[in-house]
């Protein structure tokens, strides 16, 4: 996967909301989902340009956040 500590991140609060029962820890990890997508997508506009056709084509085959998933 090509994010695997933003993965990391949103399993711990999802992790930590089934735990305690909260529904503020689901709350905090769909603001953290959305707010880790957007970041991932920053970057890979940024690598896109710095790496071109090689990181497009690295993209296609990698999953970002789930593997064989997302």
């Amino acid at each position: 996967m090509r994010h695997p500590i933003y993965s990391g991140t949103l399993l711990a609060l999802l992790g930590t909301a089934i735990v305690f029962h909260a529904m503020r820890g689901l709350l905090a990890f769909g603001v953290g989902c959305l707010a880790l997508r957007i970041k991932s997508r920053r970057e890979e506009v940024f690598m896109m340009q710095e790496f071109g056709a090689e990181y497009v084509g690295y993209v296609r085959t990698v999953k970002a956040l789930i593997p064989f998933v997302w």
